[in-house]
């Protein structure tokens, strides 16, 4: 081929390569598209729920956006308009509802960018049941690096079902009484009823006061099969556990999730509390097993105060029948029994001179003890039959025991006034020295002692 036709050719050829890329249309990328997330959402009468504004750049530098959403407020209240990740500043926010809607417009403090994300987040509580839209309305833009809008955003809404009100799940804390002592041992139980939910598993997370209270031991109940992360921490008075059901069994029904050992250390109050807060997915929490965004658990559970003193207290009242002489000289024991026996005495039994009086003798104490306790006095005055009485402390109660008049004539101590007794009497007979036969204390075993005994023939103590 000769030269000049090859050159031909070549020209031919630039010449239209040259025109293919100065003059061919220019392919433009498509504006940004914004969307609100999830596109449903199914939620119960009373949840929160949020749902983010996405924006979708699509390599388009973009500097601001505004939007408006509109929900209906008979259904749906707008609790808050929260900035996104991905614009540096609010210019504005507006919450309107009456109306049903919800306005706010960021940016990038005048510069722009091509990047995609989280323009807002709309928190949302459902009022009412019913099923509809959540649609942009009104001025919505999405404005370029000159601040010009973009001609042809897209803006895509998204729709809710809002459901029957949720029956809650209970956690309830509980203790058989809640006046301690210091240094008992007391247990409190952590129990659930689902109230007929299907709950795939719980998360506990309890306070307490360590200078008060410390855990000294732990019980898994079981209900869970499936026991995760049991801690506790008596410095920072904190306990955190998880119990998960196995796949394919929910739960349903009422039980003891765990057993809690505290020892009272010192005197004060404690709140045994749950760690909750309302949206919090990492303190206490029941999680629905059919939709693992639920937290059955929609409200503060309800914290067990615990008062810790020195205990309670015993009050006696008694008699002593005055059968004409002086009973000041008269002297007796009393003896408490019961467990964990502390008293304002050196040992659990006082001894000292009786008052002469007739009716009660009121307001003695007979020492501390711990809550939750049965104990047993006995009172033991010399030719006296002894008595006995028992009470339990219950919830910082006092009870008063009451013994009544104590009947003389028991002079040799076995319980029962009888010959043996008057065998005892004459055996001492005119003696002014006698404690255990001269009943009416009047400092000669006599006469009116016999009579006395008499009077009381038969009787027998009631220890």
């Amino acid at each position: 081929m000769p030269a000049k036709l090859i050159f031909k050719h070549v020209l031919v050829a630039l010449t239209l390569f040259f025109l293919a890329t100065f003059f061919a249309p220019a392919v433009l990328a498509a504006d940004p598209t914004v969307t609100l997330s999830p596109a449903s959402s199914t939620v119960y009468q009373g949840q929160t729920f949020s749902v983010n504004v996405e924006l979708a750049a699509d390599s388009n530098n973009h500097s601001e956006t505004t939007f408006t959403v509109a929900f209906p407020a008979a259904v749906l209240r707008l609790d808050s308009i929260s900035q996104g990740s991905l614009y540096f500043n609010q210019v504005a926010n507006t919450i309107d509802n009456v109306a049903g809607t919800g306005t706010a417009t960021y940016n990038f403090f005048g510069g722009s960018q091509s990047t995609s994300g989280t323009v807002a987040t709309l928190q949302f509580t459902a009022l009412a049941t019913g099923t509809g839209s959540l649609a942009f309305t009104g001025t919505n833009q999405v404005l370029d690096s000159g601040s010009i809008a973009f001609t042809s955003p897209t803006f895509t809404g998204s729709t809710y079902t809002v459901s029957a009100p949720l029956t809650e799940s209970i956690l309830t804390l509980s203790s058989d009484y809640t006046d301690w002592s210091q240094g008992d041992s007391q247990t409190v139980t952590i129990a659930l009823d689902t109230q007929g939910n299907e709950v795939a598993g719980v998360d506990i997370d309890l306070t307490f006061n360590p200078a008060v209270l410390q855990i000294t031991n732990t019980n898994w109940a079981g209900l869970f099969p499936n026991q995760q992360g049991l801690t506790f921490n008596n410095s920072a008075g904190t306990l955190s556990v998880s119990g998960v059901v196995n796949q394919g069994s929910p739960y349903n029904g009422q039980g003891t999730i765990l057993t809690i050992t505290f020892q009272a250390l010192a005197i004060g109050t404690s709140n045994i509390d749950f760690a909750w807060t309302s949206g919090l997915t990492t303190d206490t929490n029941i999680v629905d097993y059919n939709n693992a965004n639920i937290d059955m658990l929609s409200s503060d559970p309800a914290a067990l105060a615990i008062t810790v003193s020195s205990g309670g207290t015993l009050d006696f009242t008694f008699g002593l029948l005055d059968f004409l002489g002086d009973m000041t000289t008269k002297t007796g024991t009393l003896k408490v029994s019961g467990p964990n026996v502390t008293t304002n005495w050196s040992s659990p039994t006082q001894s000292g001179a009786i008052p002469n009086l007739l009716g009660t003798i009121t307001g003695h104490p007979l020492g501390t003890f711990a809550y939750g306790s049965a104990y047993d006095v006995i009172i033991t005055v010399p030719g006296y039959l002894k008595t006995k009485q028992n009470a339990t402390l219950s919830s910082g109660t006092n009870p008063t025991m009451a013994f009544g008049d104590l009947k003389p004539g028991d002079s040799n101590g076995d319980g029962v006034n009888n010959s043996f007794d008057l065998s005892s009497v004459f055996g001492q007979w005119n003696s002014s020295f006698s404690t255990n036969a001269d009943f009416n204390g009047d400092g000669t075993v006599n006469t009116f002692d016999v009579a006395i005994l008499y009077q009381y023939f038969n009787l027998v103590d009631t220890i």
